[in-house]
């Protein structure tokens, strides 16, 4: 990363004490001193990533398939993850980065610029397509050395409002998980799709859970067309997450309902406008998303409508 200039806007009553302290050449004095304390806290990051993948597909009798894809894939840290050291007002937190870790408390992990998340995947998939019945189901694995998450050291609620103290971490990790859906064709206008999934995701090195996880899924979906029009509706159940982190707290689960109703007008053979009204949370759900840095303080809306216009070129 670069280093940031040296801007200034004194006035010239501090130019003056500047230059009694420093001497004529206090511009240069400042910004180097500045340059090398950032230097200092910010060490440089330099990582090679490599990825690479193989994948099989095998085409059976009746629309039946079946494919098969491993993978070495790696990640370096985002800025963030890497240099956070301050405030982050969108988690009404205080994060605190791999590579200022010390800075931070001489009790953290060592502050690290090295580190390359690997992740060793194998992912199955069986499919079917073609007649009335379509589905799509999946499991998948990965092995991830040097996962990076936020950890929670503690929360402050002196002001009576949660503020999180977060330091970001590298730990291995597995995710385990399967998902997909199978629809009906129940006639021209009509079909019917149930769909669903989950995922498990455990430190290796600790007996623990990984933070934030999303938990399980299971929901139905109905759509109509006809011509111009179309209708679509869906409700699924959000189950509860209770396999959390030792510092998380348990996430109720939630039934939610959603429907659309749609006019698609053909304009040109290339284009074309769709007119939407989406109305969400029809059962006035009270609903918390478990991967949210402030879940608790910040929920799904509640009913609402979206009236929108899709234009397609």
């Amino acid at each position: 990363m670069g280093t940031p200039a040296f801007l200034h806007a004194f006035d010239d009553e501090y130019k003056a004490l500047f230059a009694g302290w420093y001497g004529p050449d206090w511009y240069s004095y400042l910004s180097n001193e500045l340059i090398t304390d950032f230097v200092k806290k910010n060490p440089p990051a330099k990582v090679n990533p490599f990825s690479a993948s193989i994948g099989a597909t095998w085409n059976l009798d009746g629309g039946y398939s079946t494919s098969l894809s491993l993978g070495r894939t790696q990640r370096a840290p985002s800025v963030r993850e890497l240099y956070a050291y301050g405030n982050n007002l969108a988690t009404n937190s205080y994060e605190v980065g791999l590579a200022r870790s010390r800075s931070a408390s001489s009790t953290f992990p060592e502050s690290r610029t090295d580190v390359l998340e690997t992740t060793r995947s194998a992912d199955l998939t069986l499919r079917k397509v073609g007649g009335p019945i379509e589905f799509e189901v999946g499991v998948f694995y990965q092995d991830i050395e040097d996962y990076v998450f936020a950890r929670l050291i503690e929360t402050d609620s002196e002001t009576g409002v949660p503020h999180n103290y977060l330091l970001y971490t590298a730990a291995d990790a597995t995710f385990r998980g399967v998902d997909g859906q199978v629809s009906f064709q129940l006639n021209d206008a009509n079909r019917l799709t149930l769909f669903g999934d989950y995922v498990r995701a455990k430190l290796k090195t600790e007996d623990d859970n990984v933070p934030r996880i999303p938990p399980g899924r299971l929901g139905v979906r109905h759509q109509w067309s006809s011509g111009p029009f179309a209708v679509d509706a869906e409700y699924y159940h959000t189950f509860s997450q209770d396999r959390i982190a030792s510092y998380e707290t348990k996430t109720s689960g939630y039934d939610m309902l959603n429907a659309t109703l749609s006019y698609r007008l053909e304009l040109t053979p290339r284009q074309s406008a769709e007119f939407y009204v989406r109305a969400n949370n029809l059962l006035n759900e009270t609903a918390y998303v478990h991967t949210s840095f402030v879940k608790d303080q910040s929920p799904l809306r509640g009913r609402n409508m979206v009236i929108g216009v899709r234009y397609d070129f």
